[in-house]
């Protein structure tokens, strides 16, 4: 006979299946307004979905029944149907699973903006729990599973209301952590498991969604640490990209199979995937599980070097020296700065005094990397520029503001006394970031420049007169490694017209494509900064060979990091990729904006020296 889901913990590591509403959504043609509903309007295709991860070789099957409580459901006017849904999804899912695999029964976050206020709030949504919950045992699951919840407080309600009315039923309890900088993992997921250390009832903790298997190897790698019980990961399939309306993700099956490597070695007990991996992704984790079960593992895990510390002061100075040095023809180099995840500026100072000793004139700091929340960039520039005297190139971009709130920015730049800013649109925020994450996009780039370009004519939206006019050096942005170079070439020419004084690309990999778009945007005149990446690891270039679109990463630079077998090695491997790099480009170009791996500065001074 099959063994209950946790005695089969005991014996080695579990595969689940990847996503099933991204795989509905494509299958329906995104014509789907309620991916639960199909369990009872198109259950032929739900079922074909569980065949194929069975086949593939996951060995637990997921409910398609994530929102299926009443009060997701009643947005629809199903919550009457909540119970018939549940229990649909079950029948699906062990009618693929068969005998021999499990069935999971998926439970997600209550949804709008349940923040459980009152006691009358924490009754509906207990109730709404225990009829989904019951649904699902009703039907017949192994386990129930709480995913991507992405307010903590939420889950553990979750985990106390479930516990209580059925104590020994198996239970996953999974977050879903925003992405962060390399490291800054390590600071959150203690903070996470302080507040779940006393709450009883979890029997496998783990995270999915949000996230690309990067980002997931390091949430693993902080969650063994502080946790002594089984651990599950569930990675996205990388970053998506909204292309006509879609979310389209990037990451191979290959790069997949290479990470559930890493997390069997790191000790992942549960491993599947998440939004947008497909039976071919797990297809190559059972591979990869089936050859490496039994094997034992060393993981090498690069610590971040030490930084010097220096303290300086700041004259402001007037008008933008990165103008004048560019109009003059003088070589631009910039270092990008990426802002904390608190107000602590402490140690972003410490970064820009280190970038001073170097001779350092110019800091890029871009704004919520990763459709993330942090620092204000405008902030962060402003006290970096006001105590090191290093000027500062700040981002702003347009996902998170609507019009009336950027206009408020930009009219702040001016009074910060702040001279540059670079203009973006903004990555799409990952599914399952925050609660109740939105995006905004009044305008996008293009639009935004243009605003800009006007307040500095000294002429508001609507025609108002102004005064007094923004003093600004604008910049935009160029992608690269895109499959439309026409729309990318032709939104450059616009950009320029619409006021854009400077481009700063995308990180340069692939020089040679470079070059092409290069010779095709130079009827606008304007000067070009490229972004450069010095690679640390294998496992970093094939991250951006994978997971973040628009790369273009060549295949022989792959080849060239995977020939360091040492941390040092590839580090330094690296940093002559991205020298070379510069020297192939230099001729071309007005300078490079350098991005600091993991935030050392030794590694991008080392790369300009």
């Amino acid at each position: 006979m099959k063994k209950g889901y946790l005695e089969r913990l005991k014996e080695g590591v579990l595969l689940f299946d990847g996503a099933v509403g991204t795989m509905l959504l494509e299958k329906r043609n995104n014509n789907c307004r309620c991916c639960e509903e199909a369990n009872l309007t198109n259950p032929e295709d739900v079922l074909e979905i569980h065949k194929a991860y069975a086949a593939a070789g996951a060995e637990v099957l997921t409910t398609n029944s994530f929102g299926a409580n009443p009060l997701k459901l009643s947005k629809y006017g199903l919550a009457d149907r909540t119970r018939e849904i549940n229990i649909a999804a079950v029948q699906l899912a062990r009618e693929a699973a068969g005998k021999d695999l499990f069935v999971a029964g998926s439970l997600g976050p209550l949804g709008g903006k349940f923040i459980f206020f009152n006691k009358q709030d924490l009754l509906l949504a207990e109730k709404a729990l225990c009829t989904q919950a019951a649904a699902l045992l009703e039907g017949g699951v192994d386990l129930l599973l709480l995913e991507t919840f992405k307010n903590l407080e939420e889950l553990i309600f979750a985990v106390i209301v479930i516990k209580k009315q059925w104590p020994a039923v198996p239970l996953q309890a999974q977050l879903s952590l925003s992405p962060l900088e390399a490291g800054e993992y390590q600071d959150i997921v203690p903070v996470v498991i302080e507040k779940l250390k006393d709450i009883e009832g979890i029997d496998v903790l783990g995270a999915n969604c949000s996230v690309g298997p990067a980002d997931m190897y390091e949430i693993l790698v902080a969650l063994k640490k502080e946790w002594n019980g089984p651990v599950a990961v569930m990675p996205n399939a990388g970053y998506p990209r909204v292309i006509d309306g879609r979310r389209i993700y990037f990451a191979s099956p290959d790069y997949f199979g290479e990470y559930v490597k890493r997390y069997l070695a790191a000790g992942a007990t549960v491993v599947g995937g998440c939004c947008g991996t497909t039976p071919e992704h797990i297809k190559k984790g059972a591979k990869i599980l089936k050859e490496e079960r039994d094997w034992e593992f060393r993981i090498e895990i690069d610590n971040p070097e030490d930084e010097e510390k220096r303290i300086f002061s700041w004259t402001k100075g007037e008008g933008s020296e990165l103008q004048r040095k560019l109009e003059g023809k003088e070589w631009i180099v910039s270092v990008e700065i990426i802002p904390p995840l608190a107000g602590e500026i402490t140690e972003p100072l410490k970064k820009a005094e280190e970038l001073k000793t170097g001779k350092v004139k110019f800091v890029n700091i871009p704004d919520g990397p990763k459709a993330s929340s942090r620092l204000s960039s405008l902030a962060m520039t402003y006290r970096i520029q006001e105590q090191t005297g290093i000027e500062g190139i700040p981002h702003l971009c347009c996902r998170d503001k609507n019009l009336s709130a950027l206009r408020s920015d930009l009219l702040g730049i001016e009074a910060l006394g702040l001279r540059n800013l670079l203009i973006t649109t903004g990555e799409m925020p990952p599914q399952g970031v925050f609660q109740d994450v939105s995006t905004v996009f009044d305008v996008d780039s293009l639009g935004l420049i243009s605003l800009a370009s006007r307040l500095k004519r000294g002429i508001d939206t609507g025609g108002i007169p102004v005064h007094p006019t923004l003093q600004l050096f604008i910049g935009a942005i160029i992608g690269l490694g895109n499959s439309s170079w026409e729309r990318e070439i032709d939104r450059a020419y616009r950009k320029a017209e619409a006021g854009a004084e400077f481009f700063v690309t995308q990180p340069v990999f692939n020089c040679e494509e470079f070059l092409f778009i290069l010779d095709k945007i130079k009827g606008t005149g304007l000067p070009v900064l490229a972004g450069i990446r010095p690679l640390v690891s294998l496992r970093n270039a094939q991250f951006f060979s994978n997971e973040v679109y628009g790369a273009g990463m060549p295949k022989i630079l792959l080849e060239r990091m995977k020939r360091q077998h040492t941390a040092v090695g590839a580090r330094e491997e690296g940093i002559l990729i991205a020298r070379e790099t510069i020297e192939t480009l230099k001729p071309h170009i007005g300078g490079v904006v350098v991005s600091a791996p993991f935030g050392s500065m030794k590694t991008a001074l080392a790369v300009i020296e």
